[in-house]
């Protein structure tokens, strides 16, 4: 994607580092590794990205990234619709319920428990 709108730009990867606010060799490198690693920028890059090139803030969001918009109701709602309490909702996924509390309250989960709960949610979809 980020290719296809930097090239319609007529810009190389080191004129789109620049334009971005990278260091030239830095920026260099991450626009190749998104490129043609299939990477994802992080949150601000995104942003950044879509704003330059005049997109939906969210275009360059991966899932995770668009996950995050909007955990805090969709934890909720699995953990209400399977009828678990917060402390049964951590202790499937691995955490404390402290930290699942956190989540509902909007604090970022990482992609390691995100990965986490994308299984789980789909073994209870096989379920119903």
């Amino acid at each position: 994607m980020i290719k296809y709108h930097r090239l319609k730009e007529g810009w190389s990867q080191f004129d789109l580092a620049l334009k971005l606010g990278l260091t030239s060799s830095q920026g260099r490198y991450l626009i190749k590794d998104y490129e043609t690693r299939g990477l994802y920028p992080p949150k601000e890059l995104s942003i950044k990205l879509a704003m330059l090139f005049k997109l939906n803030t969210k275009y360059f969001y991966d899932e995770y990234l668009e996950f995050l918009d909007v955990a805090p109701l969709v934890l909720k709602k699995l953990r209400l619709d399977n009828n678990y309490s917060k402390s049964k909702s951590a202790s499937i996924i691995g955490t404390t319920r402290e930290t699942w509390t956190r989540w509902e309250q909007g604090y970022p989960i990482s992609r390691f428990y995100y990965n986490k709960l994308k299984i789980i949610q789909l073994s209870t979809k096989k379920e119903s």
